[in-house]
């Protein structure tokens, strides 16, 4: 009965909060630290360009 009782309130939760992989890949590009260093690098490097 534990058991069970354990399962549903571990496994539910994962159940209702299951996102599609495109989902968690766009997810992960939009909030992962070192992406967003990446951006912020390439940011500062279009501004160094010289105008054409």
């Amino acid at each position: 009965m534990k058991r069970s009782i354990l399962l549903s309130v571990v496994l539910v939760p994962m159940m209702v909060s299951a996102m599609s992989l495109t989902e968690a890949v766009k997810k992960a590009v939009e909030t992962h630290p070192q992406i967003e260093m990446k951006k912020e690098d390439r940011e500062a490097q279009k501004k160094l360009l010289p105008k054409a």
